[in-house]
């Protein structure tokens, strides 16, 4: 058997001018595609994706820019199904629109099937999360797709608000739906970083963190009904501390019939906060038996503010959850991970010095604030 840590191969843009890629998935052929950039005429970004088969061949790569301004147009993030490719992005368009959301897709054999954008006047708008609604299992039908991202609030300068759009699965990838959150009690800056959609296609589930006043950034989840543009419920969380500190939702997860969300918490101290609900009710209460706050050892007594950090959820062949724990600066880099039972327990942690690592089980005191969103509320 080939070890895990042999490269089975490496490849590159073999081009002169500037790329980079944002996103990367493979189909259940383990084809690998991925969604970028490539500087193109007068220094300008277009919209790359390529294809390569198992053994790490190009089967075709494609560059395009979709804008007639010939500014920037940039994938962020790549999905594939039985029989098309999407990549998501953003380009400009023009002084009345500036950066609008733009959804291409294509045929798995390259050709172009279509584009569409979401235009939002008067704001810049930037996707931060790409998944499926409904996925597709005909080669002939395409998957609905789900974007979040954050844009400009239209009455605060340098505040951006939540943005949620449905995307249907006819030919030419109409939006279904869409949605902008702001917390309007303290209208500061709300951020979407990831999204998920349940098994049934029937839920869409947003994480991210909003400003909380003194408590400073809390966790924010919101769930959705794919059907229709329709906030079940807005969920907030700020870690129990004595002093104010930002707590920041970076990845949700659905396992059977609960949610996980984790993220950083300054308060921790410098460690990551993990909660788990229910994902049937209303406004529903968080397990606290289930929840879990870990401080990394290369975390452990820096200061706030001094680095970034970020925690990304997954869950093992056998269902098990996974947290995967990173952080970095200019001067240093560094991971950690946990495995945990479905109790909650921790199966095992890996850590660069485990001894100075620090994991807590369960909940003290939490300040959990919850909101109904009414559907009349609901704002375009």
């Amino acid at each position: 058997m080939k070890q895990f840590t042999e490269i089975l191969w490496t490849k590159k843009v073999d081009d002169y001018r500037e790329s980079k890629g944002y996103g990367i998935t493979l189909d259940e052929a383990q084809n690998v595609y991925v969604g970028g950039y490539i500087t193109g005429e007068k220094g300008r970004k277009d919209f790359l994706s390529i294809k390569y088969d198992l053994d790490g061949n190009q089967e075709w790569l494609n560059t395009s820019n979709f804008s007639r301004f010939l500014e920037d147009d940039v994938a962020t993030d790549i999905l594939v199904d039985e029989g098309y490719v999407y990549l998501m992005g953003y380009a400009y368009q023009g002084p009345d629109y500036m950066n609008d959301l733009l959804l291409v897709s294509y045929e798995k054999s390259g050709a172009f099937s279509s584009s569409r954008f979401y235009k939002k006047a008067g704001t810049d708008d930037y996707p931060t999360g790409f998944t499926f609604a409904n996925l597709s299992r005909s080669p002939i039908t395409k998957s609905r797709t789900v974007v979040i991202g954050h844009s400009d609030n239209v009455t605060q300068s340098n505040v951006s608000d939540i943005l949620t759009i449905c995307f249907n699965n006819d030919l030419l990838t109409n939006v279904l739906w869409s949605d902008v959150y702001n917390n309007e009690i303290y209208n500061g800056n709300d951020i979407a970083t990831a999204v998920t959609v349940n098994k049934q296609g029937t839920q869409i589930y947003v994480t991210g963190y909003s400003e909380n006043g003194s408590t400073g950034k809390d966790f924010v989840t919101i769930k959705y009904r794919v059907s229709e543009k329709n906030r079940e419920w807005v969920n907030f969380f700020d870690y129990p501390s004595k002093t104010p500190g930002n707590d920041r939702a970076s990845s949700v997860l659905i396992k059977d019939d609960s949610l996980y969300v984790t993220g950083s918490c300054d308060r921790a101290p410098n460690g990551f906060w993990m909660v788990k609900y229910p994902v049937s009710g209303s406004n529903p209460p968080v397990n606290e038996s289930w929840s879990n706050t870990f401080i990394p050892s290369f975390l452990n007594g820096r200061e706030p503010g001094t680095y970034n950090s970020a925690a990304i959820l997954g869950m093992d062949s056998t269902g098990n959850i996974i947290n995967f724990y990173m952080g970095w600066n200019n001067e240093f880099r560094s991971y950690a991970a946990q495995k945990f039972d479905p109790n909650g327990n921790v199966l095992y942690t890996l850590d660069p010095d485990l001894k100075n690592s620090l994991s807590i089980p369960g909940i003290n005191k939490a300040n959990l604030k919850k909101t109904n969103i009414k559907k009349e509320q609901l704002k375009d």
